[in-house]
């Protein structure tokens, strides 16, 4: 799983997701959901405080969600999928800062 992540991490470096249409840009998002999902499975029931690895899916999702938003409906579309995020993973700086940062883009 790390190293998928790793690869997926350079592919958003090198702006492979900036390259893709609106359809392809969905399935992207949908496809790290699910990963995200597959990955909290993975990782068993452990406490909130714990790291979760499949947490990088997810954060993906969001940065390339956060692109192609056109309007601020979406943009509270992807607060929730972030907060639902933190709610699992409490303790995960980079899920707090981007919510931050959407709540200070929406006002």
């Amino acid at each position: 799983m790390q190293r998928h992540i790793n690869v997926l991490q350079l592919e958003r470096f090198c702006g492979l997701p900036l390259k893709m249409t609106g359809e392809e840009k969905a399935k992207y998002i949908q496809d790290m959901k699910q990963f995200y999902q597959k990955g909290l499975q993975l990782g068993g029931k452990g406490s909130n405080m714990e790291v979760q690895l499949a947490t990088p899916y997810i954060l993906l999702a969001i940065l390339v969600a956060m692109e192609a938003a056109q309007d601020t409906s979406k943009l509270w579309d992807i607060v929730l999928e972030l907060e639902v995020a933190s709610q699992k993973n409490k303790h995960n700086s980079q899920l707090s800062l981007l919510l931050l940062k959407l709540y200070a883009t929406l006002g």
